[in-house]
């Protein structure tokens, strides 16, 4: 019988890192002693999963705008300013040069990025307003 184990994890310069690593030993406990063949895929164009949703509008966005004195859409607002924030130069006909800036919004990110920004909102919690926010594996199913 085949038994499959999926786990979401960063690869960053060679660093192995679970998205839930009490969820994999746990899954890893049930296994047989014996050798097995781990494979690693990456994941690229999928939309970052539900349960990733849940944590930064439950937990995330939640503790955030508490810290800020705001509302979940606006602190969602100044987290995508300040973390994903881009700026682009834009030259009028008359050659007046104008900085803007924007930000993206979060709905296309895939998993490993929308983790790497929840990780950032995470820190920026503690830098900010010094509050611990909980990792996404205390949260796991």
């Amino acid at each position: 019988m085949v038994k499959t184990i999926t786990a979401n994890a960063d690869i960053v310069s060679g660093e192995f890192s679970l998205t839930f690593p009490d969820k994999w030993r746990t899954a890893v406990k049930t296994l047989e002693d014996g050798a097995y063949l781990v494979t690693v895929d990456r994941m690229t164009g999928n939309r970052r999963s539900d349960l990733q949703n849940r944590y930064y509008h439950g937990v995330v966005l939640p503790m955030l705008a508490e810290a800020m004195g705001e509302v979940d859409s606006v602190a969602h607002e100044i987290l995508k300013q300040e973390l994903l924030g881009k700026s682009k130069i834009i030259e009028t006909p008359d050659g007046e040069i104008h900085e803007v800036w924007y930000s993206p919004s979060t709905k296309g990110l895939d998993v490993s990025s929308f983790y790497r920004y929840t990780e950032a909102c995470r820190k920026l919690g503690a830098e900010w307003f010094q509050i611990n926010i909980p990792p996404p594996s205390t949260f796991a199913n």
